[in-house]
């Protein structure tokens, strides 16, 4: 429903426009999407986020939660990365540093194209190239709450141009 009003409210149609196909740990298929329209979807315990727009888009939100930090890094971050989340010294630094690149890795996981996705992992992704514009992706990265969001697009991206509804269940 989230992405039909959001759609909806976009392109001037109604909600039940949409003809949304949902696919097993996969992306929703929007059959009568207009062309060259990009999307992505991303949830975490009791949030979901959709963005799309005319360009490239990625989106990933995780909900900020005590865990073991290095453990979990091995699974998507470089030796590099590995190693420069190992010197902070302050906890809230670990853990800003560990969800910063989690989230940004996997938004720009989902902004690449299909066909490049397979020829990745997300430690192969490095988020210096992100946030020292070194790469055609743009960053923006925000906290919601208790979530840490990231969004990597083709295109920079300002606050101003990004959207935020909540609805109550």
């Amino acid at each position: 429903m989230l992405i039909c009003e959001a759609l909806s409210q976009h392109f001037n149609k109604h909600t039940e426009y949409w003809d949304i196909e949902e696919r097993e740990n996969s992306a929703p298929a929007i059959h009568n999407l207009p062309k060259s329209t990009f999307f992505s979807l991303s949830h975490s315990h009791n949030l979901i986020c959709f963005a799309f727009s005319d360009f490239e888009i990625g989106i990933d939100v995780e909900r900020i939660v005590p865990r073991n930090f290095d453990d979990t890094a091995t699974l998507f971050m470089n030796k590099s990365e590995q190693k420069r989340m190992h010197l902070k010294t302050s906890g809230s630094n670990k853990e800003q540093y560990f969800y910063s690149l989690w989230c940004a890795k996997e938004a720009l996981y989902k902004a690449l194209p299909v066909s490049t996705q397979k020829q990745h992992t997300l430690a192969s992704l490095v988020y210096d190239d992100l946030i020292h514009k070194r790469s055609k992706y743009h960053l923006y990265e925000t906290v919601i709450n208790n979530y840490r969001v990231a969004l990597v697009s083709t295109k920079p991206i300002t606050s101003k141009e990004i959207t935020f509804s909540k609805k109550e269940l």
